[in-house]
């Protein structure tokens, strides 16, 4: 029997900005995503990023012959 497994790998990485100079929590987020797309931001920059183990699990199966 011929079999087609398809994996999936997901990698998550949290990463901490430190904002500076903001009067609300949504406006400190949205400085943090513009940051995190590579726009300029001085007020904000990458205090800490933390990798976490991938986590692996199948996707699919596809019998291609009997």
């Amino acid at each position: 029997m011929k079999v087609k497994v398809v994996i999936q790998e997901v990698q998550i990485t949290e990463k901490t900005y430190e904002i500076d100079g903001v009067n609300s929590l949504e406006a400190a987020g949205k400085c943090a995503m513009r940051a995190r797309h590579n726009q300029f931001q001085p007020n904000a920059w990458l205090a800490r990023t933390v990798p976490y183990p991938p986590t692996v699990s199948i996707k699919s199966y596809e019998v291609m012959e009997c």
